[in-house]
């Protein structure tokens, strides 16, 4: 998996990382999250939301 190409996005996934969570659940769950004009904050709560489940 790669780093997405949403500036957001890929902020996200460094903050999931950081927050304790792999490389792997952060952009798989980032992967399924519609990042298109959405703010960094967005993003981490609805792909943290998708770890969950």
């Amino acid at each position: 998996m790669s780093i997405p190409d949403s500036g957001a996005a890929a902020e996200a996934a460094d903050a999931l990382v950081v927050l304790g969570y792999s490389r792997t659940q952060a952009l798989n769950a980032i992967s399924k999250t519609d990042c298109a004009g959405r703010s960094v904050e967005e993003i981490i709560k609805y792909a943290l939301k998708l770890i969950a489940q």
